[in-house]
């Protein structure tokens, strides 16, 4: 994404280690700044944690070399929010064909945010798939997709407010311990194959092919035009930069091991902040 004229700041690594806070320390003081009103995101590439192969948040990224389609933000916690279904069990369920078992949880789904979907499996018979679909069958399904018994499990943006288990062909399933629940923040996605950047380490970082890779981050609404960015870039460190216009999307294409992006410019201790945690960062 083109961001026009910045002003720019570069800070130089401290020569004898982090100046007055220790990682953990910074990694507070960051959870801080962003549970007090500040919009925005916080991608952080050495939480493998927070890390994907895919889109739909099936398989962690676990060694250098593999693709990321989904990064999770920390800007709200990295944790998860209220169980949105009250009948997790459901026995001897046809969902053939045009027959889905959908579970409504009405105004508690909202379109845009990313949920945790999971169920267990038991007593499958038939042939096909089973699987996910956060609209109607066979839009927008996705997640973990099985023909046998076992574990599903997904991460999803909604499109509506409901959930739906469905499948290929005629199947009969028992589905428990199924869970509907947010994964609060504003995190980064790519579903196109071709244009996913790659997991390395020494430092832990993302790589862009500096051609078409990209992910995407979807905002409630826009930022505005006053945003500071904060990148860590490995051998140079932070990377800060003020004035910077982001509307309900950015696209990060920059090659860092870290990402911080605020709908506001920072203060003196909140500079020093970014500045100490991102030069951390880019050589973890």
């Amino acid at each position: 994404m083109k961001l026009g004229s910045l002003a720019e700041v570069r800070r130089p690594r401290p020569r004898f280690g982090l100046v007055g806070a220790a990682s953990s320390s910074l990694e507070g003081q960051l959870t801080s700044f962003f549970a007090f009103g500040v919009k925005g995101a916080w991608y952080e590439r050495s939480n493998t944690a927070s890390l994907f192969q895919d889109s739909t948040g099936i398989s962690s990224v676990t060694a250098p070399g593999q693709m990321l389609g989904l990064g999770l933000s920390r800007d709200q916690g990295g944790g998860r929010g209220a169980q949105l279904v009250s009948s997790p069990n459901v026995t001897g369920v046809a969902i053939g064909g045009p027959s889905l078992t959908t579970y409504t949880v009405g105004s508690g789904m909202v379109a845009g945010r990313f949920y945790e979907i999971s169920a267990t499996v038991s007593g499958y018979g038939g042939s096909g798939d089973l699987g996910f679909s956060v609209a109607s069958f066979p839009a927008a399904q996705g997640g973990s997709r099985l023909q046998s018994n076992g574990i599903m499990r997904a991460i999803l943006p909604a499109s509506g407010t409901s959930i739906i288990l469905f499948s290929r062909a005629g199947n009969t399933a028992n589905f428990s311990s199924v869970s509907v629940a947010e994964v609060p923040g504003n995190h980064q996605i790519q579903a196109t194959a071709g244009l996913l950047p790659i997991y390395q380490t020494t430092p832990k970082r993302l790589v862009f092919d500096g051609i078409d890779d990209a992910l995407s981050t979807t905002f409630p609404a826009s930022l505005g035009s006053n945003c500071t960015v904060g990148r860590a870039i490995p051998g140079t460190g932070a990377v800060i930069s003020s004035g910077v216009t982001i509307g309900t999307t950015f696209s990060d294409s920059v090659t860092s091991c870290a990402l911080l992006i605020a709908d506001r410019s920072l203060s003196a201790s909140e500079l020093a902040l970014w500045t100490s945690y991102l030069n951390q960062q880019s050589t973890s």
